[in-house]
Formats: C-alpha cells, sequence, structure tokens
C-alpha cells in the first residue's frame, strides 16, 4: 500500500514549510491525493526531481524533473492498480453496464405493466392510469440520472 502523510509530515521530511508543500502539489512536483494527503514515494521522488532540476538548471534538467515526476506517477499509479486501489473507469463502466440496462427495462416496461393495473385497481380510463405511471416512471428515470451523474462525478473526484 502506498504510505500517504500530512501536508505537514511532508513539509518536516523534505525540510520545506506546510505552504510550499501545498504549492508543489499546485505545481505538479508532490503527490497529493484525493483527501488532501501525500503519497510519500512518489513526492520524494518528485521533489528530489524538482531540486535536481533547480541545481542544474536550464531546460535539460527541468525535462529530466518532469519525465522523473511522471515516471514516479505512473509507477504509484501501476502500484495502485496491481494492488486493487485503483480500477479503471472502463472496468467500472463494464461492470455498471448491466445493473443500468436492468433499470432501464424495468423503467421501460413499468408503464405498459402497472398503467392498466393502477386504472382499475383507481377505478380509471386506462389512458389516465398509463398517464399516472408515465408520470412516476419519468420521475424515477430523472432520479436514476441524477444518481449517475453523481457517481460518474464522485468516481472522477476519487
Amino acid at each position: 500500500m502506498n504510505r500517504t502523510l500530512s501536508a505537514a509530515d511532508l513539509a518536516q521530511v523534505l525540510g520545506i514549510g506546510e505552504r510550499r508543500v501545498r504549492e508543489l502539489a499546485g505545481e505538479g512536483i508532490v503527490t497529493k491525493t484525493a483527501r488532501g494527503r501525500y503519497v510519500l514515494a512518489a513526492s520524494v521522488q518528485g521533489y528530489m526531481a524538482y531540486r535536481l532540476s533547480a541545481a542544474e538548471g536550464g531546460e535539460l534538467g527541468a525535462a529530466r524533473a518532469a519525465k522523473m515526476s511522471a515516471e514516479a506517477r505512473l509507477k504509484e499509479h501501476e502500484l495502485a492498480r496491481t494492488q486493487g486501489e485503483y480500477v479503471p473507469i472502463a472496468d467500472v463502466e463494464e461492470m455498471l453496464r448491466a445493473p443500468l440496462e436492468a433499470i432501464d427495462v424495468a423503467l421501460r416496461t413499468a408503464k405498459r405493466s402497472h398503467g392498466p393495473a393502477l386504472a382499475k385497481r383507481l377505478k380509471l380510463s386506462a389512458a389516465e392510469g398509463m398517464a399516472i405511471v408515465e408520470s412516476v416512471t419519468e420521475a424515477a428515470r430523472a432520479d436514476c440520472r441524477r444518481a449517475i451523474v453523481d457517481l460518474a462525478e464522485r468516481m472522477r473526484d476519487a
């Protein structure tokens, strides 16, 4: 598992201030997780590459630092995936496809299957029963869409 530290702890490890840690995270030099913590190995590697670049100066040093930082992030992602901490979005989409399709089919068939029964039970015309079921179905469909969008946003932010 990737060890993470708070900004204060990472600042202490790197010998810099917490504010500088946050600035370096904004520049992509240290690796911040979604929960406001910092990945130790990737952050130290990124900071070392950054310092090396500053010491060497010039575009070549900056390019080397960027490459080292990118490679460190890539290795962190690969490790997280290997350890089951990260699941590619395509895998999640595939996993959710069948249940979402089943919900869609259920909502589409609700009107046909429940409309006449509702009309009979409430002593309404078939058209009125169908209209009520259609209204409820559309509301449920909208709720499902909102839930799916919310889930997608949470997955993207995680």
